[in-house]
C-alpha cells in the first residue's frame, strides 16, 4: 500500500500520533509544566530550535561486540529541551523543527509527520515526567534523586521514541512487530542508547545562552569520529572480501564461488524460520570470506586435476581452521569465526575440523554447508563437468540427515522459487534443450 496514501493505515498512525502530541501539549499547559512566557524565554526557544535543526542531520552509531545501535542527535537536543524549558514548549520546537527537516528530507507528508510527531511524543513524556517529579529550577545530575529522575525520563523517551518508529514502520512493510525491533535495533540494544547527553542543555543553557549555541560542536566531532570509525570496519570488510576473490581467481573453476555461496545461503536463510536479521547479518559477512584460508593451500593442490593424496587432502581441508585463525583477532569479523571454522562440518560427525555433530555446528555454518556444497555441484571443476541444478537438488536431498542438517534442507527446498534458482533451474531446461 502507499505509505502517502492519505487514508492508508500509515497516514491514519502518523496523524495519530499527532493527535497524542496534542494531548500531551494540553496536558503540560493545563499542569504548568512549562516556563513563564518572557522574551528570554523567546530567546532561549530560537536556540534550541536551532540546535535541533542544526543537528537532526546528524546520526551517531555506538559499536558493541554484541551490535550496534543509534542515537538520533536530533532526538538528543529535544530531550534536553523538554527538560529545559517544559514539555509544551519542547513538544512545539521538537515538532515544528523536524516536520520542516523531515519534509526537505523525504517530501512526504505522511511521514515527515510521523517522524516528527515521534521525537515530539518522546520527547513531551519524558518532559512532563521530568516536571512532574523534580521542583522548578533545579537542574539534572546534581542530586542523587535530579539524576535518578533524568535517567528515569531518558528510558520513556528512549521507550517512547524507538516505539513509536517500530510501530510505524512495522504498518508500513506489513512485517511483524517484533521483527521490526529486532531488524532496527538488534532486540533490545536500543536500552544503551540513552541520550544522557541531553543533560548538558539545561545545564548549559542555565548558565549561558552563548554556550549553549557550542553545545552541537562535540556532538558534530563525535558524528564524524564516529562516522570514521564505522568507515574503517566498512573497508576492513571490503578488503577481505576482494582478497577473497582475488584468491578465487586462481582457479578459474571457482572465481566469484564466494559471492554465489553468499547469495546462496541468504536465500535459504530468508526460509528459515526464528533465523534472526542478526544472524543473517552475521552469515552474510562470514559466507563473503569462508574461503579466505586457501591462502595456505598451494596451487599445486588446489587446481590439481586429480584425486589428491592424503597429505594433499589434510593439507586442503586445513584451509577452515586457517581462515577461522585469520580472521579470530579481527574486531569485525570475532561473530563469525566460528562459523568459518566449521563450514565442512557434517550433520553425522564425520566433517572437519571439529569432527562435530548435529546442532552442536553452528547454525550458520550449517546454512553454509549447503551452500557451499550447492555451488561446488553446479560449477565446473578441474576433475569433473557441472551437475544441473535438479541433479544438485536431488543430491542435497539424498544427504539431508547425513552431511546436512534436514532442517537447513527444508529450508533450501521451499526458496527454490527465489529468483536466482528459478534462472538456474530455466538454465537446466536450456542445456537440455541444447543437446
Amino acid at each position: 500500500m502507499d505509505r502517502t496514501s492519505a487514508f492508508s493505515p500509515s497516514s491514519l498512525y502518523s496523524f495519530a500520533l499527532l493527535a497524542l502530541c496534542a494531548l500531551t501539549f494540553a496536558l503540560s499547559l493545563e499542569n504548568g509544566h512549562h516556563q513563564s512566557w518572557d522574551w528570554w524565554l523567546l530567546a532561549e526557544a530560537i536556540i534550541g530550535a536551532a540546535l535541533i535543526a542544526s543537528s537532526e542531520y546528524s546520526v551517531i552509531r555506538l559499536p558493541f561486540k554484541w551490535g550496534s545501535a543509534t542515537v538520533s542527535v536530533g532526538a538528543t537536543c529535544g530531550l534536553g529541551i523538554s527538560i529545559w524549558l517544559g514539555p509544551g514548549f519542547g513538544i512545539v520546537l521538537i515538532g515544528a523543527t523536524l516536520l520542516i527537516a523531515n519534509w526537505r528530507r523525504w517530501h512526504q507528508v505522511a511521514l515527515s509527520v510521523e517522524n516528527a510527531s515521534s521525537a515530539a511524543l518522546a520527547g513531551g513524556l519524558a518532559g512532563t515526567v521530568w516536571w512532574w517529579m523534580v521542583p522548578s529550577g533545579q537542574d539534572p545530575l546534581t542530586s542523587f534523586k535530579t539524576t535518578g529522575v533524568f535517567i528515569l525520563a531518558a528510558l520513556i523517551h528512549v521507550a517512547v521514541n524507538f516505539g513509536t518508529v517500530v510501530i510505524g514502520t512495522s504498518i508500513a512493510r506489513r512485517e511483524p512487530i517484533q521483527a521490526v525491533a529486532r531488524t532496527m535495533a538488534g532486540g533490545w540494544n536500543f536500552l544503551f542508547t540513552i541520550p544522557v547527553l541531553a543533560a548538558l542543555i539545561p545545564l548549559i543553557g542555565n548558565q549561558s545562552l552563548l554556550g549553549l549555541l557550542l553545545f552541537a560542536a562535540p556532538l558534530a566531532f563525535l558524528h564524524f569520529a564516529l562516522n570514521a570509525l564505522w568507515q574503517l570496519r566498512k573497508e576492513a570488510q571490503d578488503t577481505l572480501a576482494a582478497l577473497t576473490d582475488l584468491l578465487e581467481l586462481r582457479d578459474p573453476y571457482t572465481a566469484f564461488h564466494s559471492e554465489r555461496v553468499t547469495d546462496y545461503a541468504m536465500i535459504i536463510a530468508a526460509s528459515l524460520p526464528g533465523f534472526t536479521p542478526e544472524e543473517r547479518e552475521v552469515l552474510e559477512r562470514a559466507s563473503r570470506i569462508h574461503d579466505i584460508g586457501k591462502v595456505a593451500v598451494t596451487d599445486a593442490i588446489l587446481l590439481k586435476a586429480g584425486a589428491l593424496t592424503p597429505e594433499e587432502r589434510t593439507k586442503m581441508e586445513s584451509h577452515a581452521s586457517v581462515g577461522a585463525r585469520l580472521i579470530e583477532n579481527m574486531n569485525v569479523y570475532h561473530d563469525c569465526v566460528d562459523l568459518i571454522r566449521h563450514h565442512h562440518e557434517r550433520w553425522d560427525g564425520r566433517g572437519y575440523p571439529g569432527k562435530l555433530s548435529s546442532e552442536t555446528i553452528p547454525l550458520g555454518a550449517r546454512i553454509m554447508a549447503v551452500a557451499d556444497s550447492l555451488d561446488a555441484m553446479t560449477t565446473d571443476r578441474p576433475y569433473r563437468k557441472a551437475m544441473s541444478f535438479h541433479a544438485a537438488i536431488e543430491e542435497i536431498q539424498r544427504n539431508s540427515g547425513t552431511q546436512f542438517d534436514p532442517q537447513i534442507v527444508e529450508a533450501f527446498l521451499a526458496s527454490l522459487d527465489d529468483p536466482l534458482f528459478q534462472q538456474m533451474h530455466e538454465r537446466d531446461i536450456q542445456t537440455l534443450a541444447a543437446d
